[in-house]
């Protein structure tokens, strides 16, 4: 597998990385002003104590990239501090870096975020440029070596949105095929367990994860996602719960993430509340299989445009052409083809599918399609794939977490065996 780029907050123990990364980015451009030195001496003075963030790359086992948020005398955030070991430069760790503060901005609802730096560096300015910062009239700052200032404005929610969290349209756009979307239940198999799988998702080549919201009467779920569910509530997760846990996932999670579930539970919670908080936090699309399709358009589709947030549609074998022409329109992201109108997990024979997905490959559908329902095994993902841009499994994962053993482990050990 991949090492992945981590993004993880500050802790005293990285201290040394924070001045270390800096200190050798000056050397290398500049030099180390005295304010420089203050800071790095004391950066939960100048920084945390001050509501600002520090955030740090990790790659492997190593820290490879560092930046940070700090809140100015006049209320304004500067994103400042940022670093890259040249030994890693390449694997977008400056991107990551740059998203993962975007992101905590959006969350603390700032109206903008500045900067300085320095012209003579012109792939940093191309890629602040790229993340939307734009020149402005330079003031006095603290530093010699500045000689540009830029800025980002947050106002804009869509925008920004459309920016850095239409993370799905990336995915389809640089990998067409053989797209692994991976479901799992939230607070399962412990409350506590959901960023772990996600992280253990993510780093052994999940595209995409779909983080089931466990409901006590799901339609569509067969019984061993149902257990998960009921082990789940039993666990104490709720909405609030699991918002909870994903306040500061996208810290460390970069792959898309959609959720699904039932209307009754978000209708409980407030609709709108329910999509707004889901934006804050970054996640990217939702499935809800018993929204009708009249009252999606007409009810509830302002509302999830509002927040730019994607929804995603199921069609069946048994759905018509019109309808499923009809529900590609409505769906942004990806459409979800049912291998079967049964429930999850079925163990059934995948070949008379072949002849439906076929059809589906040759509508000319607006959406890319992911294959779900059945889909268990190194056989039926490549089978799937052959007629779709991937495939989404989520039974047969959820039993290989069940039982005692590492998360971690069993993860690993499940995706090498469809991925191999």
């Amino acid at each position: 597998m991949n090492e992945q780029v981590e993004i993880i907050p500050f802790d005293e123990s990285l201290l040394a990385h924070f001045k270390e990364l800096n200190v050798a980015w000056l050397q290398k451009y500049f030099y180390v002003e005295p304010i420089d030195e203050e800071i790095f001496a004391h950066p939960r003075e100048y920084i945390l104590d001050k509501g600002g963030y520090i955030f740090f790359a990790r790659y492997g086992n190593e820290i490879v990239g560092t930046c940070a948020l700090m809140k100015l005398g006049n209320g304004d955030f500067e994103l400042a501090k940022m670093a890259v070991d040249e030994k890693f430069q390449g694997k977008k760790i400056g991107h990551k870096l740059m998203e993962a503060s975007i992101e905590k901005a959006m969350e603390m609802r700032l109206s903008k975020i500045m900067l300085y730096s320095n012209t003579m560096l012109e792939p940093a300015i191309h890629l602040y440029k790229k993340f939307g910062f734009v020149e402005v009239l330079i003031d006095t700052t603290g530093y010699k070596r500045s000689n540009i200032k830029m800025e980002k404005n947050l106002t804009d929610v869509q925008s920004l949105q459309n920016e850095v969290m239409k993370r799905i349209k990336k995915l389809f756009e640089d990998k067409k095929e053989k797209v692994l979307n991976v479901y799992c239940t939230a607070g399962y198999p412990q409350l506590n367990s959901t960023l772990e799988v996600m992280k253990a998702l993510q780093q052994n080549g999940a595209d995409l994860i779909e983080l089931g919201m466990p409901y006590s009467d799901p339609l569509a779920d067969g019984p061993v996602i149902q257990a998960s569910g009921a082990q789940a509530l039993k666990n104490g997760m709720t909405i609030s719960k699991l918002f909870e846990q994903l306040s500061d996932f996208r810290m460390n999670i970069h792959v898309p993430v959609v959720l699904m579930g039932y209307l009754n539970p978000l209708l409980q919670y407030g609709f709108e509340k329910f999509c707004a908080k889901a934006a804050s936090v970054g996640i990217d699309g939702l499935i809800l299989p018993d929204i009708p399709m009249y009252e999606f358009e007409n009810e509830y589709t302002p509302i999830i445009k509002k927040y730019g947030l994607d929804f995603i549609f199921l069609v069946t074998p048994e759905t018509s052409d019109e309808r499923i022409k009809k529900l590609d329109s409505l769906s942004t992201g990806f459409l979800y083809a049912v291998s079967s109108s049964s429930i999850t997990g079925s163990d059934k024979d995948f070949s008379p599918v072949e002849t439906y997905l076929q059809k589906l490959k040759n509508m000319d559908l607006k959406n890319p399609v992911l294959v779900g329902f059945g889909i268990k095994d190194k056989a039926t993902f490549d089978t799937a794939c052959k007629y779709a841009n991937g495939a989404i499994i989520g039974s047969a994962y959820i039993k290989a977490l069940d039982g005692a053993g590492d998360i971690k482990e069993k993860t690993k050990s499940f995706l090498e065996s469809i991925l191999k």
